[in-house]
Formats: C-alpha cells, structure tokens, sequence
C-alpha cells in the first residue's frame, strides 16, 4: 500500500522507508521480498505486542490461505537481513507456540504528503482535487474546489497513467497471493531447480538416508516434468550431511532455484518442512510444513509435496505429468530405504560401491517384489559390473535380463526400466532394439541424465560421432558437475578423434575432482592417440586403481610409447592377477596392441567375441583398435558383432 503520508522507521542502523518499500542499513538498501517487507512492517507497526500467528498471517494474507510454515520462514528470511541469530533477540522475540514480538525501539519519522495517488490491495480508489485559495470579507483564508477544462484534462490524463501503474502492482501481487504457498515474483520464471537431501534433526544414519531419499523421490517425481529442468540424484549426493549453505549449493549448480528441508521420524510419522530460495539473491519464494494429518503417510507427503512445488512454480501440467507426480513405485518403507541406499552406492562407481548397492537392491526385492525401480537398480548394476567390478559376460548377463525384464513387466512406463533393457540387448548385439529402447527411455523422461549419458555413448559406439557429442551435451545441461557425464564428453570426443577437444574436457573435468581416476586414466589413452607418451604415463601412474583394467591400460601406454620392458612386466603383472581373480581378455588385448603384436592381440580379442561380452561395443570406434582395421581377421568380428 503507498499512503498519502508515509512515515520512516527508524530503529538502530536500519530505517525502513515505506513510501518506496526499502529497508536500509546505513543507507544502503536490503533485499526483501514483497511479503518479507510487509512481514517487518506489520511487526513494526505493532511493536511491543505479541502477534499471535494467526492474526499475522490474516494481516499478511488476508482473503488467501496459506499454510502456517510460510510465516516461520519469512521470519526466518528477515532475521537474516537483520543480521540476528535467533537466539539474540535484538529486534524479534518468538513466543514458542504463539507468535512473535518487535521489541526494538522504533523512531518514526512523518515524511512529505505524497501526490494525490492512494493504492490499495483490494481496491483502488484515485482521489484529484485542486485548490483555490479565497479570502472571505473578514479576511480568512478558505478553500474551495475548482475545476478548469485544461485542469481536467491533465488530471484524467494522471488518473489514466495511476491506474495503469495500480493496476499492474494489483494484479502481481493478487498473482503472488493466488498461490497457496508463499510469494512467487512471476519474473524471471523458475527453469532449473536443484533439491537438496533433508536435513534430519537429529544425528542418525539412518535419517540421513530418510532425507536422501525425500530428495530423492521428489527428483523422479519432478525430473518427468518437460517444462523444468531438475538436477538428478547423482548431482546432489555431494550435499548430504553436508554444511554447506543451500544458495551455495545452488549457485554450484548453476540452477534458477534450490530447495532444502529438514525432516524428523517420531515412530511412525514423518515431519518435514521445506521452502524454495531464488539462488540469485536468496529470496525465499515458497515454504510448507506438513500439518498432523499429513504426517501419517511419507508417500503420500512425498505426492502432495511435488504437487505443491509443481504448482508454486505456476507450470502448466498435462494429465499424464499430473499423474507422474502421484505415482508410487513401492509402499514400504524398507524397501524403500533399501533402494535409497543401494542408489547412493551405486552412484560412486566403484566394484565395491556396485557389490553393495547389489546387496542393498536385492533387499529391497526381498521386501517388495513388486518394486519395479529396485529391479532396474539391480539391472544396473550388472551391466557396469562387467567394467568396474569386473564380472565375466555369462554370469553377469542372465542377473541383468531377469532384473530388466521384471522392471519392464511391473511397471513399461518406467523410463529407468527400458534404460536397463538397453544394456540387455547391447549384451545380446541386437543393435536396432536397443536404439529403440534408448528413444523410448528419452520418450518417457527427456531430463533423465544417465538416459542422455548413456544414449551419448551408445551413438558414438555406433559411430554417430556429432549425434553423440550433442546429447553427451545435453546430459551435461541437466547435471552440469556430474565427473562421468562430464569424462565422457571427452571420451565421445576420443572416439571421434579430436584428442584436443578430449584432453580439453578431461582436463576440465579434473579441475572439478583432481582424483577422479576414470578421467585421468581417459586423459592417458588421449595424450596417447596425440604422441605426448610420457604426459600419458605420468597421467596413467597418477590414476589409484590398481585392477585389471588399469594395468591394461598402463601396458598400452608404456608399449605404444616404446617402453617395451615396462610393458612387459605390466604384462605379467596382468597375468599374475588372473590366477586370483576374473580378467577380461580385453585387457590383455590392450597391452599387445601397444605391444604391436597384432597377433596376440587378435587372439584376446577373439576370446572377447566368444565370451559375447559387452566390451565387443568398442571394437567399430575405439581408436585404440586403429592399427588393426586393415586386418581381415579384425574385420570379422567387428562384422560378427553387428555393428
């Protein structure tokens, strides 16, 4: 509201100006929300009284509901801006259970009559009077309304540019009160969103898995949204247990907005609470908290919570995005916490991370054997457990077509279901069906990162080379600080030969995480096809894995830059490790390859292709196998393969 007399409120260093709806801190103006203001202003204006929140939200909201976590949390946003903690008390007091106090002392200061201009929040009623002075015969000064034709004209041309302003500030702010929670300024509009793991009130592992797996939720749920881009799991794993503050979270990961929230288990209930921050400038633009009768259910608030996000952001749904946000994949809660932790050791790629997220998927199944994204978790994991773990074809395959196959029988809308059955079918070199199955997991969920990563490789391993670099990029939109998306940019680069633009990514990506073996060993193979042999070595050496693939890989290296002896003590080193454990034939085939014994490596690469493994996927575009595409033996088998 802009008042025919606008005071100025003067407390310690801040004065709040009302007329213009600043607050200042010696001088210089602090950002607040449209309702953050109208929050210190009512607080002010009462000051010395305790506001019960009842009667703050009414001044606040006063034709609106809204739920009683949207007045915590804009008291929470000015606290901030007053730079007081909550247990200092310098200018607000919460009365636990009731409401809150301003018990600042508060200077007012009267400022000019403003112009003739009076806007309301409900109403707008413009009021023009001019006056003329007359002096009555005892001398008096009195006044009397006028009215002259050019008078009128100036004033209805005022009226006329007033009522378009009142207009405008009218329809924004009933715009931002027509939503049920919070205020959501219209401009610029909300695109990306990062949603942090919940932050458990209490210390326990196993409420930090509770929160993980709120987000969690909340990320499938929305991610099926065409109009908004949403940061995967992967992304946010990093923030769990973490200190770091959410608008830090949310400038890292380059997102309009951010979401955070506590969570508490009390026996069988589950409280959250949760708000939505503008990472530009940290205004809180939406906020809920679960009444009592919410609680009951954690599936049920996980349904209502997306839906109210989804609405806060004004995005328009069709039916069947509508319904993706109230779909539920399981109703138990263990296996639901099951798969939450089978998904966080998943996603560190490493054989032991893989053999106990099998562990923990394989519980979950226990629990509910109808849990169709349990299944594709499962699925998963064979298929990277053939390169990380690693597992020999034959008994890693039948574990992923059984898992993909039941995903896809309990739930063919799932689009993490038909992505597990890509890997079923490059297993079994039935190309076509797994391009089909890679559109189709696009088709269901355009902003599923690993569908895009995944589809990325796929391409350039069929020798799409500038298909596969565009969607390994658009991958990278949606999880912008992923290591793997962000290593297999420059490995589709590799395959398409242009090492610089690899070695450029690679390095890029070691700027992110310098331990990051995955990248530093792709970076070797890079420095490799470009002759730079000794940075490859020195790459290879730094990498901390110490399989079978990380000898193969440094045989190569220490081989194609003519350190034949070195190449052959990795060799036996190689040899030596198959006597205890499953090495592919592949890696072997490397180390020859570098060796220049065409021969032999020939023979490994055979065994691969008798062993119908999945390594066979590199055989058209790898430029590792460059030295043998003249060999009609080699032509056989990358024609066998079918690619």
């Amino acid at each position: 509201m802009i008042n025919a007399s606008a005071p100025l409120y003067q407390f310690d260093s801040y004065r709040v100006d009302t007329q213009k709806r600043q607050l200042l801190r010696d001088g210089e103006t602090v950002p607040l929300t449209s309702k953050v203001f109208d929050t210190l202003l009512i607080l002010i204006q009462h000051k010395g009284q305790l506001l019960e929140k009842q009667q703050l939200m009414r001044l606040l909201w006063p034709d609106t509901f809204v739920e009683e976590g949207n007045i915590s949390v804009n008291i929470s946003v000015l606290r901030k801006a007053l730079e007081e903690s909550p247990n200092e008390h310098r200018y607000i007091v919460t009365v636990p259970g009731r409401g809150y106090k301003f018990i600042a002392d508060v200077e007012t200061i009267h400022g000019q009559e403003s112009s003739v201009v009076l806007m309301e929040e409900k109403s707008t009623r413009i009021i023009i009077e001019e006056e003329e002075e007359k002096t009555d015969p005892k001398g008096v000064v009195a006044t009397r309304q006028i009215t002259r034709p050019l008078a009128i004209l100036q004033r209805l041309v005022l009226l006329l540019l007033a009522a378009t302003v009142a207009g405008y500030f009218i329809w924004t702010e009933n715009k931002s009160n027509a939503k049920t929670e919070g205020t959501l300024d219209p401009f610029p509009k909300i695109q990306s969103i990062a949603i942090l793991p919940f932050r458990p009130l209490k210390s326990d592992a196993d409420d930090l898995y509770l929160g993980l797996g709120m987000a969690d939720a909340l990320i499938t749920k929305l991610s099926g949204l065409r109009q908004l881009i949403v940061r995967p799991t992967s992304a946010i794993l990093r923030y769990n247990a973490s200190d770091l503050d959410s608008i830090a979270a949310g400038r890292e990961q380059r997102v309009d907005a951010v979401m955070e929230g506590t969570i508490q288990r009390a026996g069988d209930k589950i409280r959250i609470s949760a708000r939505l921050l503008r990472v530009r400038d940290g205004a809180s633009l939406w906020a809920y908290e679960c009444t009592e009768g919410e609680c009951k259910n954690m599936f049920q608030l996980q349904d209502l919570l997306s839906v109210k996000l989804a609405d806060s952001l004004l995005l328009n749904l069709s039916g069947s995005e509508k319904a993706h946000l109230r779909k539920h994949y399981t109703n138990d809660p263990e296996a639901y916490q099951d798969y939450v932790k089978g998904m966080y050791y998943w996603n560190k790629r490493t054989s032991d991370g893989l053999k106990r997220a099998i562990s923990y998927f394989e519980d979950a199944i226990r629990k509910d054997p109808n849990y169709a994204l349990a299944y594709s978790g499962l699925a998963d994991c064979y298929s990277l457990g053939v390169w990380y773990i690693p597992l020999p074809a034959n008994e890693a395959l039948p574990k992923l077509k059984a898992a993909a196959l039941k995903a896809i029988e309990l739930d063919d809308q799932s689009a993490e279901a038909h992505l597990a059955m890509t890997n079923v079918y490059s297993f079994e070199w039935n190309w076509p069906e797994e391009v089909k199955e890679h559109e189709r997991t696009i088709e269901l969920n355009p902003g599923y990162a690993t569908g895009r990563h995944w589809n990325a490789l796929s391409l350039a391993l069929h020798g799409r080379a500038e298909e596969s670099i565009a969607e390994a990029k658009r991958a990278i939109e949606i999880d912008p600080l992923s290591l793997a998306i962000n290593t297999d940019l420059g490995w589709v680069y590799y395959f398409a030969h242009r090492y610089d633009e690899a070695i450029k990514q690679y390095q890029q990506t070691l700027e992110m995480d310098p331990s990051f073996t995955m990248a530093r060993f792709d970076l070797a193979l890079a420095y490799s096809a470009k002759g730079m042999h000794q940075q490859a070595i020195q790459e290879m050496l730094k990498t901390k894995e110490r399989g079978s693939e990380y000898l193969g890989g440094l045989g190569y290296v220490y081989g194609i830059s003519g350190d034949r002896s070195n190449a052959l003590k990795t060799l036996e080193e190689l040899k030596l490790l198959s006597k205890t454990t499953y090495v592919p034939p592949y890696h072997f085939a490397w180390i020859y390859i570098g060796l220049g014994d065409k021969d032999q490596a020939l023979l490994c690469l055979t065994k691969v292709y008798q062993e119908h493994t999945q390594h066979v996927v590199d055989f058209k575009s790898h430029p590792m196998f460059d030295p043998l595409r003249s060999d009609p033996r080699f032509v056989a088998l990358v024609k066998g393969v079918g690619l």
